[in-house]
């Protein structure tokens, strides 16, 4: 089981993570250092062990970039993109993981899409965000949703209008969709940019 991580510890943890992600290999003690403005090496190596110690990674002896992030600790898988505009197809293979542990807690339900475009900037959600979805397949009168309309995903808002379900757009330059043969994929509950976690309710 995985301990709680102090700031410092998140901060370096996210910093693996995002090497691991964007390069393909995690970074040196040296790399961390100076990503972070340490004096020496001592502190990095503290950070690593105290990771090792709670869980999160396994440091293999005698290798420059000996840091394996473990499974349990990648976080929400990010599946790809999804649009927030006209219908785009979801990329459905992991580009990565999203570590927002100390917000959402062994919960195996949740994965993560890249918004594209823009219709959905009335409740904040841009381009280039990532949404947090929990697997479901039903959704109540207004809930923001991932929607699979005709093997295309969209992320709308979901309302009920007599006996039609509608994927509503929260930009007046896009129409309503009818759901036709359609089908919930799952329900938004959060929103991640470079400014930080922001809830969806």
């Amino acid at each position: 089981m995985t301990g709680k991580l102090t700031d410092k510890q998140q901060a370096v943890l996210n910093y693996i993570t995002e090497s691991l992600d964007g390069r393909g290999i995690p970074p040196t003690l040296r790399e961390i250092r100076d990503n972070f403005g340490y004096s020496s090496l001592s502190s990095p190596r503290h950070h690593l062990k105290e990771l090792a110690a709670k869980g999160y990674i396994n440091l293999i002896n005698s290798v420059s970039r000996g840091i394996e992030l473990l499974k349990k600790s990648a976080g929400i898988p990010i599946l790809g993109r999804i649009s927030a505009g006209h219908p785009a197809e979801a990329i459905q293979s992991p580009e990565g993981y999203l570590n927002l542990a100390d917000t959402f807690v062994g919960d195996s339900t949740l994965f993560c899409l890249k918004v594209h475009g823009d219709s959905m900037k009335g409740v904040g959600i841009m381009e280039d965000d990532l949404v947090i979805v929990k697997y479901q397949t039903t959704a109540e009168d207004g809930d923001i949703v991932v929607a699979m309309e005709s093997d295309e995903a969209l992320v709308k808002r979901f309302l009920r209008k007599g006996d039609k379900a509608i994927l509503h757009a929260e930009n007046p330059d896009y129409p309503d969709i009818v759901m036709q043969d359609g089908s919930i994929a799952g329900k938004v509950v959060g929103v991640v940019r470079k400014y930080g976690y922001n809830p969806v309710y």
